[in-house]
């Protein structure tokens, strides 16, 4: 079975929708995507960068 994870790490989020770290934070800094911490790691959700690649 191959099962979406919830959450992917900063790099990963930025692989998968093709852009910079720093554009990822900037885009969480601007509430265009949503992060949580867990402990000290910073992770995007994967709804909130599906939700980005759908609005265009």
């Amino acid at each position: 079975m191959n099962s979406i994870p919830l959450t992917v790490s900063i790099e990963s989020a930025g692989n998968i929708i093709g852009v910079s770290r720093t554009m990822i934070y900037a885009l969480i800094n601007a509430k265009r995507i949503t992060a949580v911490k867990v402990n000290r790691r910073t992770l995007v959700t994967m709804e909130s960068l599906r939700a980005l690649v759908d609005s265009g």
